[in-house]
């Protein structure tokens, strides 16, 4: 197998490759476009964000208090009001127009003070994102959102390039599960979670070291791990 990584594939399989990870991304898209109002809902039936949402809002305030945060995948916008009440500025980042609209929605609707210059939402990927001349953050986040990207390896190197030197990446997922029909009937997930030694060679080649790591008890079959991933202070990388 790792002989077979090493092989440069032909154009073809290339192509074919491209295709099929294009044709992955669409799908997703597709279904945050058609569930989107009740997209938590069917996310609480796999893992309820109450039950990670306050570990993750309480590690962001210590590692980040008045710094920037960057929350890619902020569905309905639950956690903006209180990352905004922790730092100096949030910004959230989907791919979805439509999941991003309701999130601004449920940000002014919970928090209109918290709103008004301290919270920002950008559309695009982190591919996208990386372009766009956004300050680096200080803490990211991404809950329940890895699992449903096309390249969740080159997701994490976004992320890494979108850290500031010192920063910190929280990162909340479902181990690898055998329910795989279920969670992508259910929620549209492409990767039925991913295995916490997949997640960490991931960060390891994007630049990143592993600090922390929590793992939730199981629940309908799926278990939830809260990882946390940090930036050298000296790396200065694009």
């Amino acid at each position: 197998f790792h002989a077979t990584d090493a092989t440069a594939p032909d154009a073809g399989i290339l192509q074919r490759r491209e295709a099929v990870q294009a044709a992955r991304a669409e799908a997703s898209r597709r279904f945050f476009a058609e569930h989107g109002s009740d997209y938590r809902e069917h996310q609480d039936l796999i893992a309820r964000l109450g039950d990670y949402g306050p570990r993750v809002v309480e590690r962001v305030s210590q590692l980040a208090p008045r710094g920037v945060v960057l929350e890619i995948g902020p569905g309905g916008g639950e956690l903006l009001p209180e990352l905004a009440r922790a730092a100096r500025e949030v910004i959230a980042l989907d791919v979805s127009r439509e999941m991003l609209a309701r999130a601004e929605q449920h940000a002014r609707a919970a928090s209109p003070a918290d709103h008004d210059g301290r919270l920002r939402f950008v559309a695009g990927d982190t591919a996208a994102a990386r372009t766009q001349g956004l300050p680096l953050a200080d803490a990211v986040v991404m809950n329940m959102v890895l699992h449903h990207t096309a390249r969740p390896a080159d997701v994490v190197a976004d992320v890494a390039a979108l850290l500031a030197p010192g920063g910190s990446f929280l990162l909340t997922e479902l181990c690898e599960h055998g329910q795989g029909e279920k969670a992508r009937e259910v929620c549209g997930d492409v990767w039925p979670g991913f295995a916490p030694e997949t997640l960490s060679r991931w960060a390891e080649a994007a630049g990143l070291q592993t600090a922390r790591e929590e793992y939730l008890a199981q629940r309908n079959g799926f278990r939830i791990q809260i990882r946390e991933f940090t930036k050298p202070a000296g790396d200065a990388r694009p």
